[in-house]
């Protein structure tokens, strides 16, 4: 019997350790309070998968990956981030970071604050869908639109503070 609890209480632990850890506006506060650089030390991941599909009439030989498809006449390039691909981020603005999930110049997707204080997939909504930029070119989210940026559970940075080692003094 007493073996059967073991193996409970160590699948809930495992089980609780998977949730995930969406970032959030105080999240970056507290992260960026010393230095706004700190925010490319966190590992950063999207919580959902993310297709985007860039479509035009002539085959477009900047676009450097991804799956293309010839339907009704135009040539469509698919990109996927799989759920929880590893990306890293830098500072755009107060509400709004660049969320590298490849090595390159324009190779980001942006994330902005939500109402709630999480950060999601930062696009433009319109009355076909919604748009994000990424590779310098305008895509349509196919899939996770919705999709929010999760980060690991411990994050291990220098933050300065008001601490202070005291010395102690001595009698004499």
């Amino acid at each position: 019997m007493k073996h059967y609890k073991i193996t409970f209480i160590l699948l809930v632990l495992i089980l609780g350790s998977c949730k995930p850890i969406y970032f959030y506006q105080t999240t970056r506060d507290r992260v960026q309070s010393s230095s706004k650089d700190n925010i490319e030390k966190i590992q950063f991941f999207n919580d959902e998968k993310i297709t985007i599909v860039y479509r035009t009439a002539s085959r477009d030989e900047s676009i450097t990956g991804g799956k293309v498809k010839f339907e009704e006449g135009y040539y469509n390039y698919y990109i996927t981030f799989p759920k929880k691909t590893p990306a890293v981020a830098k500072d755009l603005d107060e509400k709004r970071l660049k969320v590298y999930f490849e090595s390159g110049e324009d190779k980001y997707l942006v994330f902005g604050k939500y109402d709630d204080g999480k950060y999601g997939l930062y696009g433009i909504s319109e009355d076909d869908g919604f748009y994000v930029n990424f590779e310098g070119k305008r895509f349509k989210v196919i899939e996770g639109k919705w999709a929010e940026l999760i980060i690991k559970k411990n994050i291990k940075i220098d933050v300065e503070s008001d601490k202070r080692k005291v010395k102690g003094v001595k009698v004499g």
